[in-house]
C-alpha cells in the first residue's frame, strides 16, 4: 500500500518537473550550438581578420591562466549551487544562467587565442554542468511529494 501511495505521489510530481525537465535539454543542445559556433570561429581564425584599430581598442589580452582560474571558480561555484539543490528540500528550476556562464569563457579564450584544448574544457564543463542540472531536476521528480 505504501509503495502504490508513493508511486502516485510521484506521478503528480512528474507534470510540475516536466516543464524544467524539457527545457534542460533543450539548454544543452543550444550549448552544443554555440560551442560547435565557436569552436569554428577559433579554426577559422576570424579575430586576425580585425583591423588594427579594433585590435587596439581590444586592449592587451589577459594571460591564459587568469582566464582558467576564473572557469575554475565559476565551476566550482556552480557545482555548490547545484548540490546545494540536490539536498535542499526546493524544488530545483532550470535557469539560462547555465548556459550564458560557461558561454562567456568562448570570447575571452577567443581574444586570449589559446588553444583547442581550452574550447573542449569549456564544453565539457558546461555540458557536466547542464547535465547535472538536468539530473537534478531528474531526482526531484522521482522524490516522493510531501
Amino acid at each position: 500500500m505504501t509503495i502504490h501511495i508513493t508511486n502516485m505521489k510521484q506521478e503528480k510530481n512528474l507534470p510540475t518537473i516536466a516543464a524544467p525537465s524539457h527545457r534542460g535539454l533543450w539548454g544543452m543542445i543550444l550549448f552544443l550550438g554555440i560551442s560547435l559556433c565557436a569552436l569554428t570561429v577559433r579554426d577559422a581564425q576570424l579575430l586576425d581578420a580585425l583591423p588594427e584599430t579594433v585590435r587596439t581598442l581590444l586592449g592587451d589580452s589577459p594571460p591564459p591562466i587568469l582566464i582558467h582560474l576564473a572557469l575554475g571558480a565559476s565551476t566550482i561555484s556552480a557545482l555548490i549551487l547545484i548540490l546545494g539543490r540536490i539536498t535542499g528540500h526546493t524544488r530545483p528550476d532550470y535557469n539560462w544562467i547555465n548556459i550564458a556562464l560557461p558561454v562567456l569563457f568562448y570570447p575571452l579564450y577567443l581574444v586570449v587565442e589559446t588553444g583547442r584544448s581550452s574550447f573542449i574544457s569549456v564544453m565539457a564543463v558546461g555540458l557536466t554542468l547542464l547535465l547535472l542540472e538536468h539530473l537534478t531536476v531528474r531526482h526531484c521528480a522521482r522524490k516522493p511529494a510531501d
